[in-house]
């Protein structure tokens, strides 16, 4: 499991860490390829430290996902107002 993290130096860019230990998660080693299906370059677009179209909030970089989302499984994209009714009402 994966989430979107910040760095602790600037805690303003957006970097993909582990769940687990909290670590920075290496695109490298392909984990978030393979456990997302995309690219490496998809990867680094989106995670990276300049991913989500340098986004600088979670709201930016949400907005940006879903872009991507829709661009990359135009076919498969949710309906994405019904899951933030359905998250909103989880928490």
């Amino acid at each position: 499991m994966f989430y979107l993290g910040k760095l602790p130096e600037d805690g303003t860019r957006l970097f993909l860490r582990s769940v687990a230990d909290n670590s920075l998660v290496s695109f490298s080693e392909g984990l978030v390829q393979r456990h997302f299906g995309i690219s490496e370059a998809e990867a680094v677009e989106l995670f990276s430290g300049v991913g989500c179209g340098y986004a600088k909030t979670p709201e930016a970089a949400a907005l940006y996902i879903e872009a991507f989302v829709a661009r990359k499984w135009p076919a498969q994209t949710p309906d994405w107002e019904r899951m933030a009714a359905v998250t909103e009402r989880s928490v």
